[in-house]
């Protein structure tokens, strides 16, 4: 509970690193695994 408050008290007070660390982390949750073959190709 208190690293969820901390993190959203620090997102307020930053513009936009929050959001940022925020918007990778659902973008990891909902994904499905990439092998690193296929990163590598792009």
């Amino acid at each position: 509970y208190l690293d969820e408050y901390t993190f959203r008290y620090n997102r307020r007070k930053s513009n936009s690193r929050g959001l940022l660390f925020q918007r990778l982390v659902e973008q990891a949750v909902t994904h499905e695994p990439v092998e690193y073959k296929l990163i590598k190709r792009m």
